[in-house]
């Protein structure tokens, strides 16, 4: 009989340790913006020393119950918190154990079934700018392929699940950081701008893979039905890897209402927003992006 020697296991890091490790891998990270990162580093002190005083100092004893009790502590007024604070609590654990479990100091996700109401009464809403931070790291970290960044690219500059399959090789100039998209029965032919994260993920995925200049940028497959569902089914499996598959105001527009509304927050008349979207009518456009057209001044 043979008797396998025990494998020594792996001394628990105390938690301070680990999230001082995952603030390393954090600031590291191309993938989010720096005022994110400070957001993330802030609530990741205050959430250490919340499972600290609950006495859960290491990663593996973090579980659902205790990320419930902290998305629902009161602030340093002594107030309760607001949902959109709740939900920002629950995103910045999330984001610290996808770097956690990268980095071999947690195997799990204890914010993986905690549930908050939705944001909005909106059949579809735009995304914040940290949940859109959230779906480029997954659509990096949790594939193999280089499409996905390149999907949420196209998506984050405008395109409709329509006009992505339509976009060509040729149809993008990196040099320029602009993307023709060639419109729709719904949308307008037109020529956007790439943000400055999305044209480094073409520029990857034109690298790494063998493209025909004449052929199709992220799908070549059969069938306009078929191209637009399988590229609809990668936003929503970036959205599923982002943690927002169960919300249930966050559908394929949300990425397109978060560009609109991004360009309102810099002042944009709702016309060029319109332009840039390619909408028909600035009234379908204060609908994608969920804002109250009958509450602007004449």
């Amino acid at each position: 009989m043979v008797v396998k020697a025990a494998v020594p296991q792996r001394p628990e890091q105390p938690l301070a340790e680990t999230i001082s490790a995952a603030v390393s891998e954090l600031s590291g990270c191309d993938d989010l913006a720096r005022s994110s990162v400070g957001v993330y580093v802030e609530h990741w002190a205050k959430f250490e020393a919340f499972a600290a005083a609950k006495e859960h100092d290491t990663a593996p004893s973090i579980d659902a119950e205790v990320v419930r009790a902290w998305l629902a502590a009161r602030d340093g007024s002594g107030a309760l918190p607001a949902v959109a604070t709740q939900r920002l609590r629950r995103t910045s654990v999330r984001k610290l154990f996808h770097f956690l479990r990268a980095i071999g100091e947690a195997s799990q996700d204890p914010t993986v079934d905690i549930e908050l109401p939705p944001r909005t009464s909106l059949a579809s809403r735009p995304l914040d700018d940290d949940e859109v931070d959230e779906c480029r790291w997954a659509s990096r970290s949790d594939f193999t392929s280089w499409r996905y960044p390149a999907v949420w690219a196209l998506a984050e500059a405008g395109a409709t699940m329509t006009e992505l399959p339509r976009i060509l090789v040729s149809d993008v100039d990196l040099e320029k950081g602009l993307v023709l998209l060639r419109g729709s029965p719904r949308t307008l032919r037109r020529v956007v701008p790439l943000t400055d994260w999305g044209r480094v993920q073409l520029e990857r995925l034109l690298v790494t893979a063998v493209l025909a200049p004449d052929g199709p940028i992220v799908y070549g497959g059969e069938g306009a039905t078929g191209r637009r569902s399988t590229l609809a089914g990668m936003v929503r499996r970036i959205y599923t890897q982002a943690g927002l598959d169960r919300e249930s105001d966050v559908t394929t527009e949300s990425v397109r209402a978060w560009l609109g509304r991004a360009m309102r927050g810099q002042d944009e008349p709702i016309e060029g927003v319109a332009r840039r979207l390619g909408m028909h009518s600035v009234d379908r456009t204060f609908l994608l992006i969920g804002e109250d057209w009958q509450s602007q001044e004449a």
